[in-house]
């Protein structure tokens, strides 16, 4: 997650744990470069930085700002009917969309305005 002034971190219970010293290797030129590096190299630093939060105590979530995941998306997908068209359906309509990645954010049990800048 980011947090605050474009800092990278982890919510560990009601804490956001900052990683920056953990990722700091990863090559950048800005937050979007680093948001990217650490999605593609994540597999290799899971471990790393599941030790660092392990250990590390945090700010409070209600004390941080909580930033977009990715402050310029290369990509963002939608569905043509992931909403209820405005009371016309009786249900919504059953999609499979056939790609989901393992790190996909699926925001159906989430406030979606929490991940607006």
């Amino acid at each position: 997650m980011c947090f605050n002034d474009n800092r990278v971190g982890v919510l560990k219970g009601d804490s956001v744990i900052d990683i920056a010293l953990v990722i700091r290797n990863i090559p950048h030129h800005g937050l979007d470069d680093l948001m990217n590096g650490l999605i593609a190299s994540f597999p290799s630093m899971r471990g790393r930085i599941g030790k660092a939060a392990a250990g590390a105590r945090g700010l409070p979530v209600a004390q941080v700002k909580i930033l977009p995941l990715l402050p310029k998306p290369v990509n963002i997908e939608c569905m043509a009917v992931n909403h209820m068209e405005n009371g016309t359906r009786s249900a919504p309509v059953p999609v499979n969309a056939g790609f989901r990645p393992s790190w996909t954010v699926i925001l159906s049990s989430l406030n979606a305005r929490a991940w607006v800048g």
